[in-house]
C-alpha cells in the first residue's frame, strides 16, 4: 500500500442571528489576540440585544417545497433537500414563530447564512481572543490579574464560588450584578456554539432506537469508547443502507474498535487502516479474540449464531497524505486488486472516529476532489469525527509561503475573513465546556490547584533566578511564545499533597538542589500569593468559554468547503452525549450520485 498524510475533525451546518455589521472594514486584517482590554470594554456590536435560550433543533432547507416523499431522512430523500443545523439563538427565534419550518430558505440563502455565522464566530474570537493567550504558569510573573484581566470583571468574579464558575462555563449562567460587558461575553459564548445534543440529530433513530453493540464486540471498551463506537457504527450502517454501500475504509483505525463493530455486527466489508504496525497487530488480536468468544458462546448455547453474517475484516498498515487529492481512492484500488472480497463492492464509505491532526481535513478534501472525477471507485459517503485541534496545521494569511493543504482554513469563505486562530486558540478549542458541571467539584478544584502550584513555582524560579540543571529532562513548553521556558512533566499525585511536596518534587525533576529553596521561602511564597488560586480559576473558566466558538468555526470551515466545492449533501450531526465524548460532531457528506 502507498503512504498518504493525516488530519482530523468534523463540521456542521448552521444559521445564526442577524447582527450589525458596523465592525466590518473594507480591507479585513488578520486577527491577532489582543494584548489588553480596550477592545473588550468597548460597546458590543456583535449582538445589539440579548441572545436568548439554548435550544438544539434542526431545520430543513429546500430548493423546492418538501414533498411527502422527502419526509424520511432529509440527507438522503428528496433530491433537492439540504440539512441545516440552527445554532441555539436562531432555534429560539424559530421556536418563537411556531416551528423549525419557519427557518426554511433557499439554498443560496442558507449558504449566505452559513457564511454570516462563520463571520460572527470570527468576530467574537477576535474581540475576546486575548483570553486565549492566558497561561497559568505565567499568571504571577506577568501580573495577569491586574495588568490584563478587566478590572470590573475581576471585581465581580473574585468572590464567585467555583460552582458558579462551572455553571457559567457549562450552561452560560450569569449573575445579575455582573457588569454588562461580562454578561454579554458569557451569553455570546454560549449562544454562538453549535448544538451538541444527539437528541436533536437528523439521525436520531440510528443513534438511539436502533443502536446497540454485542457484548463480545464490546470487549475491552471503556464506557466512553463503548458509546462512541455504538452510535458511530449504527450511523455508518444506516448510511450504508441508504446509499447501497457494502464496503468501508476506516482511516486511523487504531485498535479497530469501530472496524470490528462494522464488520462483525453490521456485516459491512471493512478495511481498517492505521500507520502504526503495533496498533494494527493489536487490532488483529482483538478481532481474533472476538471471533473465538462468539464461537465459544454459541457452543455453550448449543446453537448456531443468530447474528447477522459477518463482513470481511482486514487490517492494513498505511496512511493518507494530502499532496494527492485522490490518495485514498488509490488505496481503495489497491485493496480491490489485492483482496477478492473487495472487487464486488457496490459502494464505499470512508470513515474515521477521532482522527488526529490533519487527517479529518485531508479526508474531507479528498472526498470533495473525488466528486469531480470519473472513477471506477464509487465512494458514496464520508463520515468523520475528528479531534486534536492543537496539531491541526493552519495557514497564516500574512505568510507568503502558505500551503494549499493546510487543515485550516479550507473554505474560501473563512479564508476571506483573514482569520488566524494560532496554536493557543486551537488548544482552547480542545476544551470540554460540557463537562464543567458533570465532573466532581473536587476534580475541578484539583485541576485548579495544579495550575496554582505551577504558577507559584514559576514565580519562585523567576525571582530567585533558578534554572533547570537538566533541560533534557523537560519538554519545551507547548506555546508560540518561544520564551525558552520548560515544562515540568507530570508529577505523581503524591506530589500534590501540599505546596511543599509539590515544590520538592518539581525541584528534583528540574535537577535544582533542594537546599536552594528553604521551607520558609516556599511557605512565604504560597502565603503571599494565596489569592492567586481563585483568580486562576476565574481566568481559566473565562478562557474556556472561547472553546465552543473556536471549535464551531473550525467545523463550519469544513462544512462550507464541502458546500463550495461540490454538490454533496452535507450535515454535521452530534452522535453521542458531549459530556461523555466532547468531540461528538460527525461530518456526514453524501455524494450527489448516491442521492439520486
Amino acid at each position: 500500500m502507498r503512504h498518504l498524510s493525516s488530519a482530523t475533525q468534523s463540521s456542521r451546518c448552521t444559521f445564526s442571528r442577524q447582527l450589525t455589521r458596523s465592525h466590518r472594514s473594507a480591507t479585513p486584517q488578520p486577527w491577532r489576540p489582543h494584548r489588553g482590554t480596550g477592545a473588550l470594554l468597548q460597546p458590543l456590536v456583535l449582538v445589539p440585544k440579548p441572545i436568548f435560550r439554548r435550544i438544539g433543533q434542526l431545520a430543513a432547507v429546500h430548493r423546492h417545497s418538501p414533498t411527502a416523499a422527502s419526509e424520511g431522512n432529509p440527507a438522503m430523500e428528496g433530491s433537492e433537500r439540504v440539512q441545516v443545523v440552527l445554532p441555539p439563538a436562531m432555534c429560539a427565534e424559530a421556536a418563537a414563530t411556531g416551528t423549525a419550518a419557519a427557518a426554511a430558505a433557499t439554498t443560496t440563502q442558507a449558504a449566505s447564512a452559513h457564511a454570516e455565522y462563520a463571520r460572527r464566530l470570527a468576530a467574537f474570537l477576535a474581540r475576546y481572543g486575548w483570553l486565549a493567550d492566558f497561561f497559568a504558569v505565567d499568571f504571577l510573573t506577568t501580573d495577569y490579574w491586574t495588568s490584563v484581566f478587566p478590572p470590573d470583571w475581576a471585581l465581580a468574579l473574585e468572590q464567585a464560588p467555583l460552582a458558579t464558575l462551572c455553571r457559567t462555563v457549562a450552561d452560560g449562567h450569569v449573575e445579575s450584578h455582573w457588569p454588562q460587558t461580562l454578561q454579554d461575553f458569557v451569553r455570546l459564548a454560549s449562544d454562538l456554539a453549535l448544538p451538541r445534543s444527539p437528541a436533536s440529530s437528523l439521525y436520531h433513530d440510528a443513534l438511539f432506537a436502533n443502536a446497540h453493540l454485542d457484548k463480545d464486540i464490546a470487549i475491552g471498551m471503556n464506557p466512553k469508547k463503548l458509546q462512541e463506537v455504538t452510535s458511530t457504527a449504527s450511523l455508518i450502517s444506516h448510511i450504508a443502507q441508504q446509499t447501497g454501500s457494502s464496503h468501508v475504509l476506516d482511516l486511523g483505525a487504531g485498535q479497530g474498535y469501530l472496524s470490528s463493530a462494522l464488520a462483525l455486527q453490521y456485516g459491512l466489508n471493512t478495511y481498517a487502516v492505521d500507520k502504526s504496525q503495533s496498533q494494527v497487530d493489536g487490532a488483529q488480536r482483538r478481532a481474533d479474540n472476538i471471533r473465538r468468544l462468539r464461537a465459544h458462546h454459541d457452543k455453550q448455547r448449543q446453537r448456531q449464531s443468530t447474528a447477522a453474517p459477518s463482513g470481511s475484516l482486514r487490517f492494513i498498515v498505511d496512511h493518507v497524505r494530502d499532496s494527492d487529492g485522490l490518495s485514498y481512492v488509490d488505496m481503495i484500488r489497491e485493496i480491490e486488486d489485492e483482496y477478492e472480497d473487495a472487487r464486488d463492492a457496490r459502494g464505499w464509505i470512508v470513515c474515521g472516529l477521532h482522527t488526529c491532526g490533519d487527517l479529518a481535513s485531508t479526508m474531507v478534501r479528498s472526498f470533495v476532489r473525488q466528486q469531480g472525477h470519473v472513477s471506477d471507485v464509487r465512494v458514496a459517503a464520508l463520515v468523520n469525527l475528528g479531534c486534536c485541534y492543537q496539531i491541526l496545521s493552519e495557514n497564516d494569511p500574512t505568510d507568503p509561503n502558505r500551503t494549499e493543504h493546510a487543515g485550516f482554513p479550507m473554505s474560501e469563505t473563512v479564508k476571506s475573513l483573514n482569520v488566524h486562530l494560532g496554536l493557543n486558540m486551537r488548544m482552547v478549542a480542545c476544551q470540554a465546556t460540557q463537562r464543567w458541571t458533570t465532573t466532581s467539584l473536587e476534580s475541578t478544584q484539583q485541576t485548579i490547584r495544579k495550575l496554582y502550584y505551577r504558577s507559584v513555582l514559576q514565580k519562585m524560579l523567576h525571582d530567585l533566578r533558578l534554572r533547570s540543571a537538566q533541560p533534557s529532562d523537560a519538554d519545551t513548553r507547548f506555546s508560540e511564545t518561544n520564551r525558552g521556558e520548560v515544562a515540568i512533566r507530570t508529577l505523581p499525585e503524591s506530589a500534590m499533597a501540599t505546596p511543599e511536596t509539590y515544590v520538592r518534587a518539581a525541584l528534583a525533576r528540574l535537577g535544582i538542589p533542594q537546599d536552594t529553596v528553604g521551607d520558609g521561602t516556599v511557605a512565604a511564597y504560597f502565603e503571599w500569593h494565596s489569592a492567586a488560586q481563585h483568580q486562576i480559576a476565574v481566568v481559566w473558566s473565562m478562557r474556556t468559554l472561547l472553546a465552543d466558538a473556536a471549535e464551531s468555526l473550525i467545523l463550519m470551515d469544513r462544512l462550507l468547503y464541502v458546500g463550495e466545492c461540490s454538490a454533496c449533501r452535507v450535515v454535521l450531526t452530534p452522535v453521542v452525549d458531549a459530556t461523555v465524548s466532547p468531540r461528538n460532531m460527525a461530518l456526514v457528506a453524501i455524494s450527489a450520485a448516491a442521492c439520486t
